[in-house]
């Protein structure tokens, strides 16, 4: 019942305030572009129980050992292993699920995850050698995320059997594996908490059943591909293809996750704890938008090689929407935002006090209205990848990132938390403001194709 009530809410939107009669004027090809029920199912509640594991572990983990380690394993699970995660994604799955044609076949896409997945260990091994070596990390924080970036790696390693289940038309399949193999998880790694009380000893047997329910759910259901051979050539193609989407994702990644290293680097876990649970909320909104941007884009794109006139009109209402919710997000910010950090201090059991703070209520407000930048640019992001305008937004990000290490590292070791809310805030507004300028002022921009 949910997805069919979802689908029809969806498409109400979409005939009656973006697209108009765009959807009515469709040829019967494009009509056959609907998912499955069971695809928008399985793929649903998959990627929602994935989304929530990092907020429902991380408040279970401060109940259990404290904000300290709380703070730690919020920073290891949803700051490193992100990265580490994209590293190894490398940008592939948008390219291998569209790929109906079989350009490449699934062992070259295999052959590119096993290099990327490789490249990804090395960076988190490297990255925590040299925080250790600096004597920021000690040994025990040192050896947790050590473990736990292999949470990314895992993920990033199975998503390739995923994109294989969606080319395929078999989306319910990548759903199943997404699900069992992240339930499996958390319910390894919360009763072993329950039982021993020790981070390090939870997180080794819950990445190792992440690895063996992956292996079981996809690897061994994943049948008919075709015959086992790598294709080093093409392997290497594909790779030198993808590299520009790749540096714009780990790019954006890190961009948006700077801030939290700035305050691993110069602050305490238990500060890194309090600013990861005001993410929560500009989290989750940016989730819904990619979650209901991303059936748009095959709509748009159409749109965008067939009618470029309603195109641009059609891309000034996405706007317009964007920034009415965005304005609407910011005045229920300001009025709940202490409603938010009471119920945060309920379900922490008071461990960081956020509610009588006004510093941590600035610094949710800032972090809120910054989160609304970055939300906002995601319709427009995939409005410049239609538009090929791949360099363009290579380029921005190449520049946002030099700026944002340096604004980051000084706003936080001079003014702390607030210091960070505030470069994040700097960040996503700058960022914002050239990925708009590459849209809706191209004209007096020259930047190429």
């Amino acid at each position: 019942m949910e997805p069919l009530l979802f689908n029809n809410f969806r498409n109400f939107i979409l005939k009656n305030y973006i697209f108009r009669g765009y959807y009515q004027k469709r040829s019967m090809r494009d009509r056959n572009l609907k998912i499955e029920k069971k695809d928008f199912l399985w793929n649903t509640v998959g990627t929602f129980l994935y989304s929530a594991t990092s907020l429902f572990l991380n408040f279970f983990v401060i109940n259990i050992l404290g904000g300290e380690i709380g703070g730690l394993f919020s920073f290891g699970y949803s700051t490193l292993a992100y990265v580490v995660y994209i590293i190894s994604y490398f940008g592939i799955r948008s390219y291998h699920s569209i790929d109906v044609k079989n350009k490449y076949s699934f062992f070259d896409y295999l052959g590119v995850r096993l290099i990327t997945t490789f490249i990804s260990i090395i960076f988190g091994i490297t990255y925590i050698y040299v925080m250790y070596f600096r004597h920021i990390y000690s040994f025990d924080k040192s050896i947790f995320l050590l473990i736990i970036i292999f949470s990314g790696v895992f993920e990033g390693f199975f998503d390739v059997y995923e994109g294989e289940f969606q080319r395929r038309g078999e989306l319910y399949k990548a759903g199943i594996g997404l699900f069992f193999r992240t339930l499996i998880f958390i319910l390894v790694f919360i009763i072993l908490i329950c039982i021993t009380k020790n981070i390090i000893i939870s997180s080794i047997f819950s990445v190792l059943s992440k690895l063996i329910s992956g292996i079981f759910f996809e690897v061994c259901i994943l049948k008919n591909y075709d015959k086992f051979s790598f294709d080093f050539k093409k392997i290497k193609i594909m790779m030198i293809e993808l590299l520009p989407f790749f540096l714009i994702t780990l790019l954006d990644g890190f961009i948006h996750s700077v801030s939290k290293f700035s305050i691993d680097l110069y602050l305490n876990d238990s500060v890194s704890g309090i600013f990861n649970l005001l993410f929560i909320p500009s989290n989750i909104i940016y989730m819904l938008c990619m979650f209901v941007m991303r059936p748009l884009v095959t709509p748009i794109s159409n749109m965008y090689s067939s009618d470029l006139i309603n195109y641009n009109n059609v891309s000034k209402k996405i706007l317009k929407y964007s920034i009415i919710v965005a304005g609407i997000v910011v005045l229920l910010s300001l009025f709940f935002g202490k409603l938010y950090l009471y119920i945060i201090d309920i379900l922490t059991n008071n461990t960081y006090n956020m509610s009588n703070s006004n510093e941590i209520f600035i610094t949710f407000l800032l972090v809120m209205i910054a989160g609304i930048f970055y939300t906002i640019n995601t319709p427009i992001y995939f409005m410049l990848i239609i538009e090929e305008k791949k360099e363009y937004l290579l380029t921005i990000y190449i520049v946002v990132f030099f700026v944002s290490i340096i604004v980051s590292n000084v706003f936080v070791k001079i003014y702390g938390l607030v210091g960070a809310s505030v470069s994040f805030l700097i960040i996503m507004f700058l960022l914002n403001f050239l990925i708009m300028g590459g849209k809706f002022f191209r004209g007096k921009i020259n930047y190429g194709k």
